[in-house]
């Protein structure tokens, strides 16, 4: 289809000060994870299209992938600085950082479980990891 004869739906939500990396829903459906190439994490609530909080920036380079715990609560990002920060949208001050995940940056997170991450990176690897916040 020809992208002129598209309709544009709702108001954009705009917070983010860098080129936006990767996007996931909850699995609830009430809120959008985004992340950015200037390090920042952003949990937006999809009713009132505000952030949950101030944008999280516990990565120190691009933030690469995003992926939602089933309980919709908690989200995890991965960056090319190698870590893994999974966040809590029930206590957004709250972060755990799994530093040095893996040499070269993370590639992809996927959960299995409310406390198991799945990861992947540059270095063929896919890891699990358990996480309590």
């Amino acid at each position: 289809k020809d992208v002129s004869s598209l309709t544009k739906r709702g108001t954009p939500l705009q917070k983010h000060t860098g080129e936006v990396t990767a996007l996931a829903f909850s699995p609830t459906g009430t809120h959008l994870g985004s992340c950015d190439a200037a390090r920042q994490v952003i949990a937006w609530e999809l009713a009132s299209h505000a952030p949950v909080s101030s944008a999280w920036t516990a990565h120190k380079a691009k933030v690469s992938t995003i992926a939602w715990a089933p309980s919709g609560k908690i989200l995890a990002t991965g960056g090319v600085d190698s870590s893994i920060v999974v966040w809590s949208i029930v206590q957004p001050e709250e972060n755990i950082n799994l530093r040095l995940a893996h040499d070269g940056g993370i590639t992809a997170l996927s959960f299995l479980s409310e406390d198991i991450i799945l990861s992947t990176g540059h270095d063929a690897c896919v890891k699990t990891w358990r996480v309590q916040i």
